[in-house]
This record gives C-alpha cells, structure tokens and sequence, in this order.
C-alpha cells in the first residue's frame, strides 16, 4: 500500500507568538508580539530590555487591533493587558534562525550518540551524573 504524502494546510508557518495576523495597518517588515507587563523575566521586560523590541503607540496608520477603542495618540496599544511590541523582521529571523541552528545541533548529538544521554557527556566523556564534585565549590568570602 502507497503512503499517502503530508499535506500542510495552507497558513500553516511556525509558530513565533506572532500577532500581525490580527493587526490592522501592520508593517510587513517588523514582528509584533503581545507582552505581559508583569513578567519579568519573560515579558515586557525582556522583549524591550534584552531583544530590542519597540512598544506600539497609537497613531495615525499605526498597528491597532479592530474593535480596540484607543484612549489617545501616544498611549500604548493594550490587548486584554499585554503590551503590543515590535522588531525589525530581520532581527527577529536572525534570532529564529540561531536558535534553530542550536536545536539541529542538539538534534545531530543525539543520533551521532544514539540516545540522548550521549549528547550530555561533558569533555570527559563520561555520561552526567548527579554527585556533588569538591572541585565545583565556591568559598564566599
């Protein structure tokens, strides 16, 4: 019997917590992504302090979301709390194309390896293992 051959549904792209597709007047050149303001390690914070990302103001022909009423101009573009923010693409595929770089490396460790406990092995060779070493203690002065 013949494999029947995959078929990806046609809007199907990886998923990057992209927004754009909801936005009305997005730019096509920047990644928008909703933050959460109160998260700091993985939200507002680290969108705008760590990877560069802008926050989306309202103006005139600016990204806004349909049925958002906006206060004022000036005043950032809020959805259900989370801040709208935005990166030029090529910034954002730079970071993507990295991040899967590192993950096709893991994914070769492992079948050079044979099992995912050889891709672990540290500069010994020998497999990881959870006994404390004396050598890895720091004396705080």
């Amino acid at each position: 019997m013949a494999k029947t051959p995959r078929i990806d549904p046609p809007a199907s792209r990886f998923a990057d917590g992209s927004v754009a597709d909801q936005l009305r007047n997005a730019d096509p050149k920047r990644h928008y992504v909703l933050a959460n303001p109160n998260d700091p390690f993985c939200g507002l914070d680290h969108y705008v302090g760590h990877l560069g990302y802008e926050i989306e103001t309202v103006r005139p022909g600016g990204p806004l979301f349909p049925g958002v009423n906006a206060s004022k101009d000036g005043s950032q573009v809020i959805r259900y709390g989370q801040v709208l923010v935005s990166c030029p693409m090529e910034d954002h595929l730079r970071r993507y194309n990295e991040g899967q770089r590192l993950v096709d490396q893991r994914a070769e460790a492992i079948r050079k390896h044979g099992d995912t406990d050889g891709a672990q092995r540290g500069p010994t060779g020998r497999a990881a293992y959870w006994a404390e070493d004396p050598s890895e203690h720091v004396v705080q002065r």
